[in-house]
C-alpha cells in the first residue's frame, strides 16, 4: 500500500489511525551524488569528527543570529525541546532577509534533533522561529582524507529479545506451491497490519506509537477467528535500526521487541508472518515515506538484522521491499526492471506520503538481488517474497530478471487494487499473473476496493482461488470503507466492506494438497 494512501485514509476516518507529532518541509541543495552511490554514507562519515564549526546558538523563542560567511558546502544541526507541549519548532538558511531561503525545515513535535547539509555559500545568517528551546550548529569538514565508499553509517542493532520458536508452524515453497510443516501445499489467505507509519513523525493526525491496536494477543486471536492463516506486518527501517531522530520509546530495542512480541501471539493463534520493509530512506533523511527502491544505505543493514532475528522461525515470510515503482523519469536507468534487480541511482527522494524533497541528490538503491544477497548472507532459509514494479502490480518481466536465490524460495508478489485505467483486469491476471503462477507461487499481499464495493475484490479472489493464488487485504483498521478498514472494532467485528473477505475467508480452503 503507498504511503499517500495511508495519508489519504487516515484524514477520512474519524476512528482511523491517528499519527504524528510532525510536519516536516525540508527545500534543500543537497550535495551531488556520490560517484560510488554512497553521497549520504561518504557525508556522515565527512563530518563525524573532522569539521569546523562556524556558529553555535542557542535560546528560547524567536531568533536571527549573526551572519556567518560560508565557502563550499557545510551542515546545519539543529535540535529543540518544548517540554509537555507539542509546538512548532522552524530554521530557515537565508542570504539577505526576505528572500527566498536557501534552506528551511518546520517540524511539530515536544523534541527533536537533526542535521541538513547545504551547498549554497557566501555570507548567510539563520532565522529560528519557534516557542521552544533550541540549539543551532553551523560547521564545515576539515580537510581529511576520502572516505572509503564501502562503508555505512548505519549501526547494528542490538540487545533485542530472541524471537521464540518452536511453535510447529513451518512453510517452504516447493515448486510452484507453499506447503506447511506436514508438506500439505496451502495457500496464503490473511490480513495487513500496519507497524511501520507511527513509529517516525510522518503527519499532523497520529501520536507516535508502534501498532494501532490496543492488544496484540486480542488482534492475534481476532484475525485467526477470521479463518486466516497469515499477517503481513509492514515494517519501518528507521524505527527497526533506532536511527534518524525517532522517539526511543517507539524505536529502536522497543520497536524490535513489539514486533518480535506480536509475532510470538500470532505464532501462537496458528499464523503465518511476512514481514514487509515498507517505510525507508537514504541518508539522515526519516523514513516518513516509501520510496521508488529500497536504499542502499541502510535497507541491507535492516534486512541483515531482520533475517538474523528471525533466521530461526521457519513459520516467516521475508518482503524485501514493498511496491518498487522504479521508472526512466525517477531513476537513472533505461530499463527499470534491471534497476529493480541490480541497483541505480533514484532521483527523486519522498518524504511523508510520496511527497518529493525539492533539490534533493541521487541516491543508491538497492536491488532484489542484494536485498536477497543479504537475507541469505545471515544463514537464514526462510521464504522471500518479491514484489513486481509499477507498485507491485506489473509482473510482465518478473521471470526475466528475477533474482538468484541459492535455496529455491522465491515468491512472487501482486498487488491488486481496483482503480481507472489500472492494469488490474480478468484479461491482465490471465495473461501475466497465471503464467507467473505456473512457475512459482503467487500472493497478492494487498488487495482492495475504494467504492466501499464488494464486486471487484470478489471477483479477484474467485480468480485466485481457482489459481491457487493467496491474498491479503488491506487493512486490519476501524477505518471507513472508502479507506479499506477491515474491522468496526479491535475485537474483529467485520465492517460493511470487510464483512466480505470475512465470509470469503471462511468459504474456502487453507489446505490444497
Amino acid at each position: 500500500m503507498d504511503l499517500q494512501m495511508i495519508r489519504r485514509t487516515k484524514l477520512v476516518s474519524p476512528r482511523g489511525l491517528t499519527t504524528l507529532s510532525a510536519v516536516l518541509v525540508l527545500i534543500l541543495y543537497l550535495l551531488p551524488a556520490d560517484t560510488s552511490g554512497g553521497a549520504h554514507s561518504a557525508f556522515a562519515q565527512q563530518f563525524s569528527g573532522r569539521s569546523r564549526t562556524l556558529l553555535t546558538a542557542k535560546g528560547r523563542g524567536n531568533r536571527t543570529t549573526t551572519a556567518v560567511t560560508v565557502t563550499g558546502r557545510w551542515t546545519l544541526s539543529w535540535s529543540y525541546s518544548c517540554g509537555a507541549k507539542r509546538r512548532r519548532f522552524q530554521v530557515a538558511v537565508y542570504r539577505r532577509r526576505h528572500h527566498a531561503p536557501l534552506a528551511q525545515m518546520t517540524v511539530r513535535g515536544f523534541q527533536g534533533r537533526g542535521n541538513w547539509q547545504v551547498t549554497k555559500g557566501g555570507t548567510v545568517h539563520l532565522v529560528i522561529k519557534t516557542a521552544c528551546a533550541w540549539r543551532v550548529t553551523m560547521a564545515q569538514p576539515a580537510p581529511a582524507p576520502t572516505p572509503s565508499p564501502t562503508t555505512t553509517a548505519t549501526p547494528s542493532p542490538s540487545a533485542t529479545p530472541s524471537p521464540t520458536v518452536g511453535t510447529g508452524l513451518a512453510l517452504r515453497v516447493s515448486g510452484n506451491q507453499i506447503v506447511n510443516q506436514q508438506g500439505q501445499a496451502i495457500r496464503l489467505i490473511g490480513i495487513n497490519v500496519p507497524g511501520s507509519a507511527q513509529c517516525i513523525p510522518t503527519g499532523p493526525h497520529t501520536p507516535e506509537g508502534i501498532f494501532a491496536f490496543p492488544s496484540a494477543s486480542q488482534t492475534a486471536a481476532a484475525i485467526a477467528g477470521w479463518h486466516a492463516d497469515v499477517v503481513r506486518i509492514t515494517l519501518n527501517e528507521d524505527c527497526w535500526l533506532g536511527i534518524n531522530g525517532g522517539n526511543p520509546a517507539s524505536t529502536g530495542e522497543n520497536y524490535r521487541a513489539a514486533v518480535i512480541s506480536f509475532i510470538a501471539d500470532l505464532h501462537a493463534a496458528g499464523l503465518y508472518v511476512i514481514l514487509d520493509l515498507h517505510a525507508n530512506a537514504p541518508g539522515t533523511t526519516p523514513s516518513t515515506s516509501q520510496q521508488a527502491m529500497a536504499d542502499a544505505d541502510h535497507a541491507l543493514a535492516f534486512w541483515t538484522s531482520v533475517a538474523g532475528t528471525f533466521k530461526g522461525d521457519p513459520a516467516v515470510i521475508f518482503e524485501p521491499y514493498n511496491e518498487p515503482h522504479i521508472t526512466t523519469a525517477n531513476a537513472q536507468t533505461t530499463n527499470p526492471w534491471q534497476c529493480w534487480r541490480d541497483g541505480c541511482l533514484i532521483d527523486e527522494l519522498d518524504q511523508y506520503h510520496n511527497t518529493p524533497i525539492v533539490g534533493a541528490a541521487p541516491w543508491q538503491a538497492a536491488g532484489m538481488q542484494s536485498l536477497v544477497d543479504a537475507i541469505r548472507a545471515t544463514g537464514a532459509a526462510n521464504p522471500i517474497l518479491i514484489d513486481g514494479l509499477n507498485w507491485a502490480q506489473d509482473l510482465t518481466q518478473m521471470l526475466q530478471y528475477l533474482p538468484t536465490d541459492p535455496q529455491n524460495q522465491l515468491i512472487a508478489d501482486y498487488h491488486n487494487y481496483m482503480s481507472a485505467g489500472s492494469k488490474n483486469t480478468a484479461a491482465y491476471w490471465n495473461s501475466v499473473i497465471a503464467p507467473v503462477a505456473a512457475r512459482m507461487p503467487v500472493m497478492t499481499s494487498e488487495v482492495g476496493e475504494k467504492d466501499c464495493g464488494s464486486g471487484y475484490v470478489m471477483h479477484y479472489m474467485q480468480w485466485a482461488d481457482a489459481h491457487g493464488v493467496g491474498y491479503a487485504p488491506w487493512v486490519w483498521m476501524t477505518w471507513q470503507c472508502n479507506a479499506m478498514g477491515l474491522i468496526a472494532d479491535w475485537n474483529g467485528t467485520p465492517s460493511a466492506y470487510g464483512q466480505t473477505f470475512y465470509d470469503h475467508f471462511h468459504a474456502v480452503s487453507l489446505v490444497t494438497g
